[in-house]
């Protein structure tokens, strides 16, 4: 075991983690100042119940980005500390970095949270699929909660994988996809976002219209691309529990 091992492992896990992303935030929010929000704008106020709240939306934003900075490591498979010294020594994977701790400093989705600090993880892993990484954190970032519901409905299965017929009687047959009735049947507070949560998941190319491959028409019936899968498979992706637990000492 390296020195740098050694003296990781009689830190607790949450100290490493701190430490080690608080010093690489300090380099990204050079280029990302959204992340050093807090003192610099409370200065502003007198009222300190508007001091302590931004305090605390900015030790929020922290714990969010530490968060995903430890599921990349543990992605990756390496410390925290090697991680980070990796990451640096990359102009690819600190914009990729940079990226992750803002999307990540600006959800409340756990989940999200997860997906981006996994998908650095995996360019961590394999420095030849930044690119790909890249694309996958620019899509996940776009999403929040109901774009992630909607494509965890869409991605169950086909709701009628039956026969039907079309406008002159012929028979149809094994239907893909899902009609916004099915879908807002699954969601009712999707009847009046539908469109907006829809071009959203199509700009990003995670969903496609299959009504074309039905005869006859029908209306539209929506499904996950292949990339649509990709992504939610790592916003669905449950975190393991930490084997570790603070220590007093």
């Amino acid at each position: 075991m390296s020195n740098e091992e050694d003296t990781e492992s009689k830190v607790p896990k949450g100290a490493v983690v701190a430490a080690t992303t608080s010093a690489l935030i300090g380099v990204v929010a050079t280029h990302y100042p959204v992340l050093a929000i807090p003192a610099a704008v409370a200065k502003d106020f007198a009222d300190p119940m508007v001091e302590r709240m931004l305090s605390r939306i900015g030790a929020l934003r922290q714990q969010r980005a530490q968060a995903a900075i430890s599921e990349a490591a543990s992605e990756a498979g390496v410390s925290v500390s090697r991680l980070t010294s990796t990451i640096e020594e990359s102009p690819e994977l600190l914009t990729l970095m940079a990226q992750v701790v803002q999307a990540a400093a600006e959800t409340p989705l756990e989940e999200k949270i997860v997906a981006l600090g996994r998908s650095l993880g995996r360019g961590v892993r394999d420095q030849a699929a930044v690119d790909a990484e890249f694309v996958k954190v620019r899509g996940v970032t776009a999403i929040e909660t109901f774009e992630v519901k909607l494509m965890e409905i869409i991605g169950s299965g086909d709701p009628r994988r039956v026969t039907e017929e079309t406008a002159e009687g012929e028979r149809r047959d094994n239907l893909s996809g899902w009609k916004r009735e099915d879908i807002v049947a699954h969601h009712s507070e999707f009847a009046t976002v539908l469109d907006a949560l829809i071009s959203r998941l199509t700009a990003q190319g995670m969903v496609r219209d299959l009504s074309y491959q039905t005869f006859g028409g029908g209306g539209e019936r929506w499904a996950l691309t292949p990339f649509g899968e990709e992504c939610l498979s790592l916003l669905t992706a449950v975190p393991a529990p930490d084997p570790t637990p603070p220590t007093s000492e």
